[in-house]
C-alpha cells in the first residue's frame, strides 16, 4: 500500500495522520478546523501539512467538504454498489 495523508477536518480542530502499510507513523492535531480556515486559505494550509508529513497523496475528510469547508460536496447514497457518484466529489477530475 502507497503511504498518504488522511486528514480528519473538523468544524473546530484538525487531525491529520501520515499512514504507512497501514499503520499510523505520525499525527498532528491543531485548532485549524473548517471554521477557522477561509476559503481562499485551503491550499496553502494543504501545503503546510505536505511540509510536515510528506509529500503524499491525500484523503480529507469531514468538514472540509462541508458548506463552510473547501469545497461542498454532496451525499451519495448508501449503500452504493459503484462509485459513479464518486466522481461528483472531485468535479475538476
Amino acid at each position: 500500500m502507497q503511504p498518504f495523508i488522511a486528514v480528519d477536518w473538523g468544524t473546530t480542530n484538525r487531525r491529520a495522520f501520515r499512514i504507512e502499510d497501514g499503520a499510523v507513523v505520525a499525527t498532528e492535531r491543531d485548532d485549524r478546523g473548517a471554521a477557522a480556515v477561509a476559503a481562499d486559505e485551503y491550499d496553502a494550509e494543504v501545503a503546510g501539512i505536505r511540509e510536515r508529513l510528506g509529500d503524499l497523496p491525500m484523503l480529507l475528510a469531514g468538514m472540509v467538504g462541508s458548506n463552510i469547508g473547501w469545497r461542498s460536496v454532496p451525499y451519495v447514497a448508501a449503500p452504493r454498489r459503484t462509485c459513479r457518484g464518486c466522481r461528483r466529489a472531485r468535479p475538476d477530475r
